[in-house]
């Protein structure tokens, strides 16, 4: 089993119901922190969570796995094959 803190639970849920798509950073924060404004520094706040998320699931630091970030846009969920 992963063991996930609830913000990690809540950003991989949101990005699984939407596989596939790019989520918006937007959205990731509104999901993730309960920000509705469009924040300017989203990266910041769900960086981290990206990063211990991708780790959680095996992924060494620096490989996007199956999670990948479309820059200045948002994330997409990329299921295994």
């Amino acid at each position: 089993p992963i063991h996930l803190s609830a913000r990690e639970f809540q950003l991989l849920a949101h990005l699984a119901q939407h596989a596939n798509q790019v989520v918006p950073l937007s959205q990731l924060l509104a999901v993730t922190h309960g920000l509705e404004t469009d924040f300017t520094d989203a990266g910041t706040l769900l960086r981290p969570l990206i990063r211990s998320l991708r780790r959680k699931m095996g992924y060494e630091p620096g490989e996007m796995g199956c999670i990948e970030n479309v820059r200045g846009v948002g994330y997409c969920l990329i299921p295994p094959a």
